[in-house]
């Protein structure tokens, strides 16, 4: 999903370019959270796991 979005997001910013407009002059953060669960991630063999677990 994160490299669809940056694919994205580069096609964007040659579009503008193309037309010699630049909208941005910052970085772009994507931060990432996922399932706890591996088996909703739906990749076979994926290995996502929680690094800790936060206090409730």
């Amino acid at each position: 999903m994160v490299s669809q979005i940056a694919d994205f997001y580069r096609t964007l910013l040659a579009e503008y370019a193309a037309r010699g407009e630049y909208p941005v002059n910052g970085q772009v953060e994507i931060r990432v959270t996922g399932p706890e669960d591996p088996s909703v991630c739906g990749v076979p063999g994926s290995l996502i796991r929680c690094a800790h677990r936060l206090p409730a």
